[in-house]
């Protein structure tokens, strides 16, 4: 019995990885940061699970984000019919 000379890895190389950081950086850059944020800390902050709960910490969030620099952008390019940039926020 001959050995197969092509051992396939499971492992991605460097190349690939950094290729695949890049790709996340970009939409985590392109994404409003304060946003997504408060809303992990939302999900992940408690264990209550609660509709309730969830509600009312969505809407105490999106109290304090209607004073962000970023919602400003969002809606300003919505109005402008083009899409946000929040790289520069």
């Amino acid at each position: 019995m001959k050995a197969s000379s092509k051992i396939s890895s499971p492992f991605l190389s460097f190349k690939d990885v950094s290729k695949q950081a890049d790709h996340m950086a970009k939409q985590i850059l392109a994404s409003p940061i304060t946003s997504m944020l408060k809303t992990k800390n939302i999900y992940h902050g408690n264990n209550i699970d609660t509709l309730k709960y969830y509600l009312e910490a969505e809407r105490n969030a999106q109290w304090d984000l209607r004073q962000e620099y970023e919602r400003q952008k969002g809606v300003q390019a919505f109005m402008e019919k083009r899409k946000p940039d929040f790289r520069a926020a």
